[in-house]
């Protein structure tokens, strides 16, 4: 049963080893986030609308799913792939904010964070089984904090991938003009 609406399927660019892009934006949105909710995100995040959807921004970089291998044969992280990057930036904002925010509002912001998760798997096409959404989210809720507390380390991994990446296309398209420029000026392929 549907419990809100993304405004469509991911479209992502991989990046070794193990994340992914977004190309184009992802959002979410869901009348079952209270009003209160919403303000409560707004007042945290800057990526949250007046009416509660959740975007993720075109050049987000995530991980999809932080599943252990092993754990793939039950739940793959293609399966909640679209819950999973909205709780990325969620919780990217929950660690950014650790140090800023009373320990109530961490709380607050985290099960916020970790509900939005499970409203966003409940919506999913094709639909994912509730089983697979209980261990998924008790898995968050469980483990989430020490995950968030590592999440600006991780961050800051991520923002030297994205340097990395764009290195290394200005490095390809300096070369394509190169070659352009090359078979121009009467060069061959041998």
């Amino acid at each position: 049963m549907a419990r809100g609406t993304f405004n469509g399927p991911i479209d992502a660019t991989f990046l070794p080893r193990r994340h992914w892009q977004l190309n184009e934006p992802l959002s979410f949105q869901s009348d079952e986030i209270e009003r209160d909710e919403i303000n409560f995100l707004r007042k945290h995040c800057d990526y949250v609308s007046s009416n509660g959807t959740i975007t993720a921004k075109a050049g987000t970089v995530t991980d999809l799913a932080s599943i252990p291998r092993l754990a793939w044969t039950f739940v793959a992280p293609f399966e909640v792939a679209r819950a999973a990057v909205l709780h990325d930036v969620l919780c990217v904002t929950c660690g950014e904010k650790l140090d800023y925010v009373t320990d109530f509002e961490f709380e607050e912001l985290r099960l916020l964070t970790d509900k939005i998760f499970r409203l966003a798997m409940e919506s999913s096409e094709p639909e994912i089984p509730s089983w697979k959404i209980k261990v998924c989210y008790y898995a968050v809720r469980l483990f989430g904090t020490r995950a968030i507390k590592g999440t600006v380390r991780k961050q800051m991994d991520i923002e030297v991938l994205r340097e990395r990446n764009r290195v290394k296309r200005e490095h390809q398209e300096e070369h394509k003009n190169n070659t352009d420029s090359w078979h121009n000026e009467g060069g061959q392929h041998h």
